[in-house]
């Protein structure tokens, strides 16, 4: 039992030391605001979409909720460009958030920007 104990008490400890995300907000609004570089701004639309996707498989698979909505298809549906506009809008407004995963804060400007009605 002591054993089983110690196992879970050092992968806990181990997991919590290394997590860390690959980008962090101030990596992903850096990539979104270099307008001369066309690699880096695929790279933040690509980011973006990652998101979007993933959490729409999610939903989809019922897995998450639906805490936002994209405006209908069509003439008034949402495009990429507006949406990275959003996205970009939030982490300025969240200077001091930077330091976390952008995953996260691109997902939290979805729901900011894109309510459920």
């Amino acid at each position: 039992m002591r054993r089983v104990i110690a196992a879970v008490v050092l992968m806990m400890l181990s997991s919590a030391q290394t997590w860390a995300s690959f980008v962090s907000g101030s990596d992903l609004l850096e990539q979104c605001k270099l307008s001369e570089g066309p690699f880096l701004q695929g790279e933040c639309y690509g980011y973006i979409a990652g998101v979007a996707d993933i959490v729409g498989n999610f939903k989809e698979a019922g897995w998450r909720k639906t805490d936002y909505c994209w405006p209908a298809s069509g003439e008034s549906g949402v495009t990429l460009g507006q949406v990275k506009l959003e996205v970009v809008n939030y982490l300025e407004r969240h200077p001091e958030e930077l330091h976390r995963s952008a995953s996260g804060l691109v997902y939290l400007a979805f729901v900011e920007a894109f309510p459920c009605k």
